[in-house]
């Protein structure tokens, strides 16, 4: 996925690697901005914020392209409490489980249907008080579930779906 994820650099103009603080990253338990508090659960998914190369550790501006990552369908569309979260179900299977990815704090006029791989998700939204980033997540979601359950409270509260780290993803044989 680390390919995958610099093509979205790529795809902006810029020409440097992501850079990931303590707490932007999968499981991470503190906050990466402001006082850097425990967070209530661990981190669900990873934080693009921050880019590094010759000239040090520059953070992405609110007009970066959110790229999507994988080929799916965008199923599901709802506010976050720094902008939008987009869930896009992508026909790759394991076991009885289907995998979704979750695009988080992003402005984006998008709706259901079809989305390629680098397909424009949005731009990032933004909030006083908390840096310009966007948030990815990987989810193993059972096949059968509603998409009435696909909201942040519901996945985190349900024993069935399984958040797994976008940096060490495999794609199943």
């Amino acid at each position: 996925m680390k390919e995958i994820f610099k093509s979205s650099l790529k795809k902006n103009g810029i020409d440097k690697e992501w850079y990931f603080k303590d707490g932007m990253n999968f499981r991470d338990n503190t906050l990466w901005w402001g006082e850097c508090k425990k967070r209530t659960a661990s981190h669900e998914g990873i934080d693009f914020g921050y880019v590094i190369g010759d000239d040090g550790i520059c953070n992405i501006n609110e007009d970066f392209i959110v790229s999507n990552f994988l080929d799916g369908s965008i199923i599901k569309v709802i506010d976050d409490f720094i902008g939008k979260s987009v869930f896009v179900k992508h026909e790759i299977f394991n076991e009885s489980k289907e995998l979704f990815s979750i695009f988080g704090h992003v402005k984006t006029q998008l709706e259901e249907g079809p989305i390629g791989s680098f397909d424009n998700i949005g731009t990032i939204s933004t909030r006083k008080n908390i840096p310009v980033h966007f948030h990815y997540s990987l989810v193993w979601i059972p096949e059968k579930t509603s998409f009435d359950l696909l909201a942040w409270d519901k996945l985190n509260s349900n024993e069935s779906v399984l958040f797994i780290d976008p940096k060490s993803f495999k794609m199943p044989k």
